[in-house]
């Protein structure tokens, strides 16, 4: 398990190196990418095409050059249909499709999650493949160290992709990711408020959709139902927001950072 200053190492690490930008789009298609400004037009679509297969081959065909655009950025090359890449591309946004949920954030940067996490597995799974054929480990301490190494890189990847897909949905906010260090709680009684109001919006329905709505926290209704002080809610609000949107979405790493404060939160 890493300590603490290796993980904030991992996040400084995920944020300092941003995916490249793709080229031009390949000339081949003229398809229009259909992820900017899509919001609950596609999420109705997503929804159908979840138990209708006609609505689903049509949201594919819609999505190909996102898809494509997105793999070029994980694994640094144009992926042609015929590549053993691209069956990995539509099996992940196939699972993209029926795991979303309208609480994980847009459509679009939760499909692009799956799909970069799928390709680097598959990346990782043909160069172990490579590995196993060329090279002969006969030490057990250099094959641990080696496996320890690949862990620690994985991690690393999707850490990062996951910074990535929150920082879309933070946009909504007027936020961005560094703001969860900037204005994080450091006294215990503050921290445990804080606390307090991120399990009172990640538990209640009611209050998670009027902070997605309008954009802002229900300071008045958390002071109601937590007793938390309107001062402390306007201090810390960007925290908050950016740590209910780790709780409720689909964020595994990033919750290892706020699991203590949400914890303080119940004492």
């Amino acid at each position: 398990m890493h300590d603490r200053s290796d993980r904030d190492n991992l996040i400084l690490d995920a944020e300092c190196h941003p995916v490249q930008a793709d080229p031009a789009e390949h000339a081949e298609s003229e398809q229009t990418d259909p992820a900017p400004g899509a919001g609950e037009a596609i999420a109705q679509r997503v929804m159908q095409a979840k138990e209708d297969e006609a609505a689903f081959e049509a949201l594919v065909r819609d999505f190909e050059i996102h898809m494509r655009k997105t793999a070029y950025r994980t694994v640094g090359r144009y992926i042609d249909v015929s590549d053993d890449e691209w069956s990995v591309v539509l099996l992940a946004f196939h699972e993209a499709v029926q795991q979303y949920a309208p609480d994980k954030g847009t459509f679009t940067a939760f499909a692009d999650m799956v799909i970069r996490r799928r390709l680097i597995d598959e990346v990782r799974r043909q160069a172990r493949r490579r590995d196993e054929i060329s090279v002969d480990m006969s030490a057990g301490e250099e094959h641990l160290m080696a496996d320890t190494a690949d862990r620690r890189l994985q991690r690393q990847d999707e850490l990062r992709l996951e910074i990535e897909a929150l920082t879309e949905v933070l946009d909504r906010y007027g936020i961005s990711y560094s703001d969860l260090a900037e204005c994080s709680p450091k006294a215990g009684r503050t921290r445990k408020q804080c606390g307090r109001a991120i399990n009172l919006l990640a538990e209640n329905e009611e209050l998670l959709k009027s902070m997605r709505t309008g954009g802002r926290l229900p300071a008045k209704k958390l002071t109601e139902l937590g007793k938390i002080p309107p001062k402390i809610l306007e201090r810390h609000r960007k925290y908050i927001i950016v740590a209910v949107e780790i709780t409720t979405g689909d964020y595994p790493h990033l919750d290892e950072y706020i699991k203590r404060i949400r914890t303080e939160g119940r004492a």
